[in-house]
């Protein structure tokens, strides 16, 4: 499997990729980026899998790169990681194809657990 980690915080994508389940992280293929505007571009590249993208970031910001992630591969599995837990945050984030949305600070067992349903194909596109 491929992952594209997108944080502007190196610290929070250490953490995610740690957070990786045992299983994923031994086969995985891990991209990084700092912004929106070079996660589309390694999306675009590389055609991970899965795709963990924070919102508040430099140059292009995660509502932005999901959007373009999602007019290229209208089928891409973006997980979006926020700190911001409004109602009208969730819901944006929905409308514009986001899978799953997760809170910052995340529970690993929460992170691992999604990522788990995402890999055996337990958690498909549609279902939100």
């Amino acid at each position: 499997m491929k992952f594209l980690i997108v944080d502007d915080s190196r610290l929070s994508r250490n953490w995610s990729i740690q957070t990786l389940p045992e299983a994923l992280r031994k086969r995985a293929t891990i991209f990084e980026a700092e912004d929106g505007e070079a996660a589309v571009a390694l999306y675009k590249e590389h055609r991970p899998d899965i795709v963990l993208l924070d919102i508040t970031m430099p140059k292009k910001n995660g509502f932005e790169a999901l959007e373009e992630i999602r007019a290229f591969d209208p089928k891409a599995i973006v997980i979006m990681i926020s700190a911001d837990r409004q109602k009208l945050t969730k819901e944006r984030v929905l409308a514009l194809g986001a899978t799953e949305i997760l809170y910052k600070p995340i529970e690993t067992d929460k992170l691992r657990a999604v990522l788990l349903d995402l890999a055996t194909g337990k958690i498909h596109d549609d279902h939100v």
